[in-house]
């Protein structure tokens, strides 16, 4: 509910509040200028007022995609500049960590091969130093935390593999010496910090978070929340260890609100921090200025090649806000308001909330766990936020905007199933609305609508055809006796083929096209050039390229590199049996290694089974044979299409499929007539359909007459499809359009 308060309490909050303003802390993210350089695992530090970064891959480094960069950032400025380069090996996906106002860094990969080399630098005469190698396998990202005088330096990738071996390094003595394995199993690219006289590592796609103690040197568990996350970056700040970016275990970005998170080792506990903009970022870096945190570099989940650079001042943890600030039970004229709260340090809390445009905030001071908000105006947008108070310092929540209900809006149609001959729609009761108007219609019978007044939220749509393409409306009659017209849905009837009825596995999706990518598909004579795509094309159509069983066909696939400095391959499958799934003898086709368009004849197998089906392309890095999900990296792209397998013709049976329809001239440029021995002599009328080979219609009429001319010179040029249903039957013959 709405509580009041006398002038004297609501004078006193606004004293406060004009008081403190000057001193709430900021938990949002700056926004930067854009680094002059698109890097994933590059890795530095701040020093003073600058920062010095080291190597990373990608961008202009070559096609082994190594690095000797090492750029300078200064923060007064806001500028990057590119000093002098790495004396050292080029390499991509090296690490380090600073101590004492030097950075240790070292390890990745060369152009020969895998590193354990190890260098000092120190920024005060910007000299380079290297110090004697690790006795143990070279390997890619492992943990490596220079703390107390020694790094601790552990797991990773190597040529044959992770590993879970741990060492030693002392700085003084500059010896090597290996420790007992980490417990868990072998990891990569895992999460580190450090606090008083331990160590803490987790993650690297092992479900374990651990702590080292470097007096006993013993290995223990810690709390797990982050399982088995992976490659992003870490830092130590005032005895918390944090977490930024990165993906879980199976390589998807980690959601939006687990994006920035911190460890505290006195209580073993974890907490979400103020999200990442921009979503996550796989490989990412970061370092500390002057107790502000920037964040940048990495491949975005959202942005394709995202340059963007961020900062945030740490301060704020000294007053960490509520969080998760939330509505549930909305109605017309209440809200339920709920929240978590913030940090130890909070002494009191006040739920700050208005109408949105509004320039008066409406204060209540220490409000319980959940909050009921009554009186409210309906359909209205209402903004809340949580400021709350740690001794002479306010923080705030992240603001929230909410609408209550009432509004005289069309709900958005969920589509329970479809079937060969019905659509069961269902969708959300509204308020505000009176009736309800579900109507369908044929596309390639654009005039007619079928439509049925409704007051229940749901209706199976009844007596529809196979394998045809409806469009469905849901209009709504509101209380104040307005009529409001929804969005068109256009949904495909199942009876087409397995390619577009079975549920193929989707997990594609999870791909980052942003630097390798399916830039053109080709099929005998048909061609897809797609460009990226995002991470996943959907092409799949109702009229796919014909293939005869047992027979050959040929495969054009071009690649769109940005970058070549990881191998990549081309690997295509085809469901041959049609039941939805490609299993492990319906790989196709697979090459390594591509840098240029490669054209390959296939063979169709003579066992195969008849039908639409559909045909799967990967091009990414280090591909693993599943077809169903990315690997163990995410980089890359995939594409669906429908391919026809048809059953063989005699040679008879080639003859007379030509001769049942005639079409001239063929090429045409503008009209053409049509002769079959299945017309007869009267006028009769007969459906015909022209379509384009990605099965875009151009053309539909239910009643062309033979006799006349069929004037096609508003379509493009290209190649058609022309079918014609004779006698029940669909006869088809290809036209070329050209000038």
């Amino acid at each position: 509910m709405i509580k009041h308060y006398n002038s004297y309490q609501i004078f006193s909050l606004l004293i406060l509040f004009i008081y403190l303003s000057a001193s709430v802390q900021g938990q949002d993210w700056e926004r930067l200028n854009d680094t002059p350089f698109l890097k994933h695992h590059s890795n530095g530090f701040g020093f003073g007022d600058k920062a010095y970064v080291f190597e990373g891959t990608f961008g202009d480094d070559g096609p082994n995609g190594v690095s000797n960069e090492v750029w300078e950032y200064d923060a007064p400025s806001d500028t990057w500049t590119r000093i002098e380069d790495f004396p050292g090996p080029g390499r991509a996906i090296s690490i380090g960590d600073e101590l004492d106002g030097k950075y240790y860094h070292g390890f990745g990969r060369g152009a020969s091969g895998f590193l354990n080399d190890l260098w000092v630098y120190d920024p005060v005469d910007n000299s380079h130093r290297e110090l004697p190698a690790c006795p143990c396998v070279g390997r890619t990202h492992p943990a490596f935390i220079a703390y107390k005088g020694k790094i601790h330096m552990g797991s990773g990738s190597t040529a044959s593999g992770d590993t879970d071996d741990w060492w030693e390094f002392d700085i003084a003595t500059e010896v090597w010496t290996q420790k007992q394995d980490i417990p868990g199993g072998n990891r990569h690219h895992p999460f580190f910090f450090e606090n008083e006289d331990k160590v803490y590592l987790g993650g690297g796609h092992v479900d374990n978070w651990l702590e080292y103690d470097l007096l006993t040197e013993q290995w223990n568990e810690i709390d797990n929340t982050p399982r088995g996350r992976v490659a992003g970056s870490q830092l130590t700040y005032n005895g918390l260890g944090f977490l930024i970016g990165g993906d879980d275990a199976q390589h998807n970005h980690v959601p939006s609100e687990e994006t920035f998170m911190s460890y505290d080792p006195d209580e073993d506990e974890w907490t979400f921090l103020t999200p990442l903009p921009n979503g996550s970022r796989w490989a990412n870096s970061s370092f500390i200025i002057n107790n502000e945190l920037y964040y940048f570099g990495g491949l975005s989940d959202i942005i394709p090649g995202d340059v963007s650079m961020w900062k945030m001042n740490l301060n704020f943890l000294e007053c960490l806000p509520a969080q998760n600030l939330t509505t549930t039970l909305v109605t017309d004229v209440s809200a339920n308001i709920i929240w978590s709260q913030g940090g130890d340090d909070v002494e009191s809390d006040t739920l700050k909330w208005r109408e949105l445009g509004s320039s008066i905030w409406n204060l209540v001071p220490n409000p319980q766990a959940v909050y009921v908000l009554e009186g409210l105006s309906a359909c209205t947008e209402y903004e809340m936020v949580i400021t709350s108070q740690c001794e002479s310092t306010l923080s705030a929540s992240e603001s929230v905007v909410f609408k209550t209900d009432g509004c005289c809006e069309v709900p958005e149609l969920e589509i329970a199933e479809v079937e060969e001959n019905g659509i069961a729609l269902s969708w959300e009761p509204v308020l505000a609305v009176e009736e309800f108007e579900l109507r369908w219609r044929d596309v390639d019978d654009m005039q007619v609508w079928k439509s049925i007044v409704l007051t229940d939220q749901n209706f199976d749509i009844p007596d529809l055809q196979a394998c045809t393409e409806y469009e469905v409306q849901l209009n709504i009659t509101c209380a104040s006796g307005e009529v409001v017209s929804g969005t068109s849905y256009f949904i495909l009837t199942k009876g087409c083929g397995a390619c577009l009825d079975n549920s193929y596995c989707d997990t594609p999706a999870q791909f980052d096209g942003s630097l390798i990518f399916i830039n053109e598909v080709g099929i005998n004579d048909y061609v897809n050039t797609s460009g990226n795509d995002g991470g996943y094309g959907n092409f799949v159509v109702r009229d796919g390229e014909a293939i005869k069983l047992g027979e050959d066909f040929s495969l054009t696939l071009d690649p769109g590199l940005t970058d070549q400095g990881f191998p990549s391959a081309f690997t295509v499958w085809i469901d041959y049996d049609g039941d939805g799934s490609f299993e492990n003898d319906e790989l196709a086709y697979q090459v390594f290694n591509v840098g240029q368009t490669i054209t390959k004849t296939l063979t169709m197998p003579a066992d195969a089974t008849p039908g639409l089906t559909r045909m799967r392309v990967f091009f990414g890095i280090f591909s693993d044979n599943n077809p169903c999900e990315v690997g163990a990296f995410s980089l890359g792209e995939a594409e669906d299409y429908c391919i026809v397998i048809e059953e063989p013709l005699s040679a008879v049976q080639d003859v007379e499929q030509e001769e049942l329809l005639k079409v001239f001239p063929n090429p045409f440029n503008s009209s053409i007539s049509i002769e079959s021995e299945l017309f007869n002599q009267s006028n009769n009328a007969y459906a015909l359909t022209v379509r384009n080979i990605l099965g875009e219609t151009f053309i539909h009429m239910e009643d062309f007459n033979p006799q006349a001319r069929l004037d096609l010179s508003t379509i493009p040029n290209g190649l058609y499809l022309l079918s014609m249903q004779v006698d029940g039957r669909v006869h088809s013959v290809k036209l070329l359009k050209q000038e």
